[in-house]
């Protein structure tokens, strides 16, 4: 076989490799190592996506737990509004005689409690624990936080007094000293580690409770 000027074959056993002039000519048969640009960039890719995925099931899962809790908390507050509506006193005396309605105590960022309201003392003001009856505690799934909102701010549930919220017979909204004032609250649920991938609210009104979307930007409760 002839070759142009410069070009040269070599013998690397029974394989012939070009030289031209004097350069090893790599054969199109023969696979360097290592990777090619075009493959690392593929691989990259691939790992991106990858990673990208993850995170999308991530903050779904954030988002699932964020509206499972929502939608628990939204639950137990109807009942014990339409509780506190049904369940009046006993009529006669006796340790019932002064059941006002039923209320729900934020223990703390990831508890609450249900319970019926008996004013044994009969001051018309929530006074402690002794007034609780059929009493329920809840937890929240992992990471879910609630809050109040207070002056336009989130403030975390501490189990004190502020932290009750009572309906009467009427399913008025009232707060420890049985204050029917209240035209509103708004509670928050949202994902501790990451606030802003997912947060709701609930709009507890005088004549109604709400699901809503909440703005973390504004601190505003939307309504559903």
């Amino acid at each position: 076989m002839k070759f142009k000027s410069g070009i040269n074959v070599a013998y690397n056993g029974n394989m012939k490799i070009p030289i031209i002039n004097g350069q090893y000519v790599p054969s199109c048969r023969q696979k360097e190592g290592g990777f090619t640009l075009v493959e690392l960039f593929i691989v990259l890719l691939i790992i991106g996506l990858l990673v990208r995925i993850a995170t999308m099931n991530t903050d779904f899962m954030n988002r699932s737990r964020v509206t499972s809790a929502t939608r628990q908390m939204l639950s137990d507050l109807l009942a014990t509004r339409l509780d506190g509506m049904v369940s009046g006193p006993s009529g006669i005396a006796d340790s019932m005689q002064y059941m006002r309605g039923g209320g729900i105590r934020l223990i703390s960022t990831t508890q609450y409690a249900t319970f019926r309201f008996n004013d044994i003392n009969a001051n018309y003001q929530y006074d402690g624990l002794p007034e609780e009856t059929n009493t329920q505690t809840f937890k929240l799934q992992t990471g879910v936080e609630i809050k109040r909102v207070v002056g336009g701010a989130l403030v975390s549930p501490t189990n004190s007094v502020n932290d009750i919220i009572m309906f009467d017979h009427l399913g008025l909204l009232r707060d420890y000293q049985w204050n029917s004032n209240i035209s509103s609250l708004v509670l928050v649920m949202q994902y501790s580690p990451s606030p802003s991938v997912a947060s709701n609210c609930i709009f507890v009104r005088a004549n109604r409770i709400r699901e809503g979307f909440w703005n973390a930007a504004t601190n505003i409760c939307t309504e559903k």
